[in-house]
């Protein structure tokens, strides 16, 4: 997504302020979709392992 945005901003002229949006925006999905990634991997070793109370309280933390 930055580099379809980096490529739309160098062909139209840029604006600098929607540049400086979009790279704090992409940051901050990078790290909530990380986060989410973690917390799947974690809930599903609990699933996975066929403890389904511990998968709730971890999924609740």
């Amino acid at each position: 997504m930055a580099a379809v945005t980096w490529c739309y901003s160098v062909r139209t002229g840029g604006c600098g302020r929607t540049e400086y949006c979009d790279d704090v925006t992409n940051l901050f999905n990078i790290i909530y979709l990380q986060l989410g990634s973690c917390i799947s991997i974690v809930v599903g070793q609990y699933l996975g392992a066929g403890e389904l109370e511990e998968a709730k309280d971890a999924d609740n933390k």
